[in-house]
């Protein structure tokens, strides 16, 4: 997360939640061949929020 997500897209701290352990596999750890992650970087991110609003 980039600080852009706050000053440029309006992103706001509502609220705190305690982490759980939800018992899926880690994939931080997840580096196997043919191995595919999905992310979206921060601009994705801020255009998606404003779409949707």
């Amino acid at each position: 997360m980039r600080i852009e997500l706050f000053t440029d897209g309006g992103l706001k701290v509502v609220d705190h939640a305690e982490v759980v352990s939800t018992g899926l596999p880690s994939n931080f750890r997840d580096m196997q061949v043919g191995t595919v992650h999905n992310v979206w970087g921060w601009k994705a991110a801020i255009k998606r929020a404003q779409a949707a609003t």
